[in-house]
């Protein structure tokens, strides 16, 4: 069976927004600090692409859909509309909220992805955001080639929070859906499943050393054992 490409096709409309970017290694002031160390956390936060707001501006929320939007450009923001009316006859700024409680952003591209390949929209992995909450949801970027917003929740009402131009307001993920019907779960004890019960065994091994002696307290060998342990199973299975 074919893989299926999972690159993501960017078609842009505005060229003043910012380009959606590959996960980078740069990291933020504020992020999970595991996820520099961590494999576990690393792999999830440098997955998939970043998208980020068209301006910076500061953001207060009124209540319901009010709110107060400053842009440091204003001149590109009113180009940004003049662009919106020459293409689709309808001078709509970057931003809306048609929904309450929701700062609706306009990235200025349609993403699109290769056929059964849809995108997970949520917000940036282990990397912090400033005064807001992102809405998660799935694209059918494989059929719906229309715009998509980044729908932003502040936390608190009158607070004002900034976006920046250089920072990600969402990680878009790629999801090669081949199911169909719902997914299940079904439960088993640990004792059950051998291989899963004596990994847990060997890997305490590999951390700590010699356990058989219950009256001295393990000490941890090292931290970053993680990828070792990984080579290690990779060796005695092949």
């Amino acid at each position: 069976m074919a893989e299926k490409n999972l690159n993501l096709t960017c078609l842009r409309y505005q060229h003043f927004g910012s380009p959606i970017e590959k996960a980078s290694t740069t990291w933020p002031e504020r992020h999970v600090r595991e996820a520099r160390a961590c494999p576990i956390f690393s792999k999830a936060t440098l997955f998939g692409w970043l998208a980020f707001p068209p301006f910076d501006a500061e953001v207060t929320w009124h209540g319901g859909t009010s709110f107060d939007v400053r842009v440091g450009d204003v001149l590109l923001e009113r180009l940004w509309s003049q662009v919106m009316a020459e293409l689709i006859g309808w001078p709509s700024s970057w931003w809306s909220s048609k929904i309450e409680g929701v700062l609706q952003i306009d990235i200025g591209s349609v993403l699109i992805t290769p056929p059964g390949v849809k995108l997970l929209v949520t917000g940036p992995l282990n990397r912090a955001t400033e005064g807001f909450s992102v809405q998660s949801g799935i694209l059918d970027s494989d059929w719906f080639w229309l715009p998509s917003t980044i729908n932003l929740e502040p936390r608190l009402l009158g607070a004002t929070f900034r976006l920046s131009r250089t920072t990600p307001i969402a990680q878009l993920l790629p999801l090669a859906l081949g199911f169909e019907g719902p997914l299940e779960v079904s439960e088993r004890q640990l004792e059950e499943y051998e291989p899963a019960h004596r990994m847990w065994l060997n890997h305490l091994s590999f951390v700590y050393g010699d356990l058989s002696d219950e009256t001295v307290l393990p000490r941890r060998r090292k931290f970053g054992l993680y990828q070792e342990f990984q080579r290690q199973l990779n060796k005695h299975t092949k």
